[in-house]
């Protein structure tokens, strides 16, 4: 009888083990959960990471660690993360450079940059600034195009690096304003506004959160923005699609991917707790800071947004020739 008992207790145990196995967003995180950025630390993912690792370390009760991965723009921790066990506990802070533009600009990757992650939720975006140095003396895009136009192949436009969102977006332009104008690659977005400002070069797709201290202090002169719609932080510069180029859009976003076979309550636990971290005005505000605004989606939204990301950048690394072996 005594063995009886001790049997049945322990198929109780192993039962309830199973039950929980079967049902692991439970008590979903037991344990700190790992939020990797995959860029050095300063930068607008990072500041990102940790407004979201903040709210849902208070709302989980267990701490949610920013870890900087950088390297390989972006693909050392976005390999870390596809590799990680998928059980939730280790997520990446990705953007449009590590989830869109990278699976066309690196051809040779040890992980599948769609394959190996699940979109889980879409955060924020903000758009890049066409702006020009205030000495160039323009203050339209037609202008622009029309001084491109004049003198083909001698203006120059500055990026933070050969394959960058505002390398690509230069060459967005280019392809349907059919201009020719030169790329000149900066490495990182500080020495590449310098040299604007300066007149080196003369034009640039700043993002906004660079831009922004730089036009309000007249150091800079903005001809556009490349969102949708205007920038409720810059709401008196015209979009690209108002001054005749509808449809342009190179926006930079950040959202959350777990990965691939994470399971699928655990993935909308993460999702729903992240949305609702996302109405905490101090995260709003602390957002607000970096030009972004709240998207606030989960994955049945992400998920497409993502994939129609991919498509589009891969025809502007098409069209600019970058490659990243």
């Amino acid at each position: 009888m005594k063995k009886f008992a001790i049997a049945l207790a322990s198929a109780t145990v192993m039962c309830a083990a199973s039950h929980a196995a079967h049902t692991p967003a439970h008590n979903f995180p037991s344990e700190p959960v790992r939020m990797i950025v995959p860029f050095p630390p300063g930068g607008g993912s990072d500041i990102v990471a940790r407004v979201i690792s903040t709210t849902l370390t208070a709302k989980w009760k267990q701490s949610v660690i920013v870890e900087n991965k950088g390297g390989a723009g972006g693909n050392v921790g976005s390999g870390y993360v596809a590799h990680a066990k998928p059980d939730g506990y280790t997520l990446i802070l990705g953007n449009t450079a590590t989830h869109a533009v990278n699976p066309s600009l690196y051809k040779h990757l040890s992980f599948d940059l769609v394959k190996d992650f699940i979109p889980v939720a879409y955060i924020s975006t903000g758009p890049h600034v066409l702006a020009v140095s205030p000495n160039l003396n323009i203050h339209s895009v037609a202008d622009l195009v029309q001084l491109a136009q004049a003198e083909p192949g001698k203006l120059n436009y500055a990026s933070f690096g050969s394959g960058s969102t505002a390398h690509l977006a230069g060459e967005i332009f280019k392809k349907a304003a059919h201009i020719s104008w030169t790329h000149v690659p900066y490495r990182g977005t500080g020495p590449a506004v310098v040299d604007l400002m300066g007149g080196q070069v003369q034009a640039m797709f700043v993002p906004i959160a660079a831009a922004m201290p730089l036009l309000q202090s007249g150091k800079l002169q903005a001809l556009a923005v490349t969102s949708l719609q205007r920038s409720p932080f810059l709401p008196k510069i015209p979009t690209m699609a108002e001054q005749g180029y509808p449809g342009f859009q190179a926006d930079l976003w950040y959202g959350l991917f777990a990965p691939a076979e994470t399971p699928p309550p655990v993935v909308a636990k993460i999702a729903a707790d992240t949305l609702a971290a996302l109405k905490n005005k101090d995260a709003q505000d602390a957002l607000a800071a970096q030009g972004m605004e709240v998207t606030a989606q989960g994955p049945d939204q992400f998920h497409p947004f993502v994939t129609a990301e991919i498509e589009k950048w891969a025809t502007a690394v098409h069209d600019s020739g970058a490659k990243v072996d």
